[in-house]
């Protein structure tokens, strides 16, 4: 019988409410990166899928985050989710639904243009700033949201926005960047 290593687990980093943490074993120096997360986020990075009747929601000026997958891209190809400024979030495939993904892109004027091949955007609105998350995926972030965005990025390190798991994590990094804006509209 073989003889399993023994995980360790230690703790490497520490942001606002989550905790960061490098599991490795005994045999080898490469690690995954563990996270324990807000659990207020936690349910609230679960998309409504994109209909006729809820179409009407997005428009322009609500939209603060949207992800956008080449269709060859690691985890769903295709895929489309939008964050409202209200925290909601849409999912759309482009490639299972196009008819519907045409109707939202003829109510976005910024997303007409956009394209994205090989880790490049091209035709990027100036109302956003956009992010390569790796293998064909893409983040477009909101000017007004960017700084915010940019300091999260920052407090997990420079590598952080090469990995996957930037990729990984780009709807929780959006929540907190909302749920601290609302937090600040509420002191006013």
């Amino acid at each position: 019988m073989k003889k399993r290593s023994k995980r360790k687990i230690k703790k490497i980093e520490t942001y606002e409410d989550d905790v960061v943490y490098l599991e490795t074993n005994d045999k080898d120096d490469l690690g995954t990166i563990l996270f324990e997360t807000d659990a207020s986020i936690l349910g609230r990075d679960i998309p409504t899928p994109l209909t006729k009747k809820n179409l009407n929601q997005i428009n322009e000026k609500n939209i603060a985050f949207s992800f956008i997958a080449e269709g060859g891209a690691m985890g769903e190809g295709g895929a489309v989710n939008i964050m409202l400024k209200s925290q909601k979030l849409f999912y759309v495939n482009y490639l299972k639904n196009g008819p519907l993904y045409d109707k939202l892109i003829k109510k976005l004027p910024s997303f007409k243009k956009l394209d994205f091949f090989v880790g490049h955007a091209f035709n990027v609105s100036a109302k956003y700033k956009w992010y390569n998350l790796g293998f064909g995926n893409y983040l477009l972030v909101k000017n007004e949201y960017v700084k915010q965005f940019d300091r999260l990025i920052e407090k997990l390190g420079k590598d952080y926005a090469h990995t996957g798991e930037f990729y990984a994590r780009w709807k929780y990094m959006a929540l907190k960047v909302l749920d601290k804006e609302k937090n600040n509209d509420s002191n006013k």
